[in-house]
């Protein structure tokens, strides 16, 4: 169902009890920035035959935006250094961070630049 792949879907993180894990919030959409390849065309006056020439390239990775209360996961919130930290162990660097005036929330925004680690390299970030 479009809009609905995750829906129901927990984000999950290691507490400092190994094999126990605390809910850090709700998903509604797992699509993690992209990484493929796209080709892009170079053709020019001088192409062989006059055909149409293209390059291997890469596409832009995407952003991810959290908004979320700086406060700790078992209150339903996530500090921003930690959100940073589970972010960057993923291959995400943070790019904006800014408080929502008024209220205990925040607004980040990661983009892909780092390598993708293998899935037994992650480490959780501790609290």
């Amino acid at each position: 169902m479009a809009g609905q792949d995750a829906w129901g879907t927990q984000f999950k993180r290691e507490t400092n009890t190994p094999g126990t894990f605390e809910v850090v919030a709700n998903i509604t959409d797992i699509k993690g920035p992209s990484r493929e390849r796209e080709a892009i065309e170079v053709t020019a006056h001088d192409s062989p035959d006059q055909y149409r020439e293209f390059v291997k390239g890469l596409k832009d990775g995407g952003e991810v935006i959290v908004v979320d209360a700086d406060r700790p996961t078992r209150r339903h919130g996530i500090p921003p250094a930690l959100l940073k930290c589970e972010f960057a162990a993923v291959g995400l660097d943070q790019v904006r961070f800014a408080p929502i005036a008024g209220t205990d929330g925040y607004f980040a925004a990661f983009v892909a630049r780092s390598p993708r680690p293998e899935p037994s390299a992650i480490r959780a970030c501790r609290a």
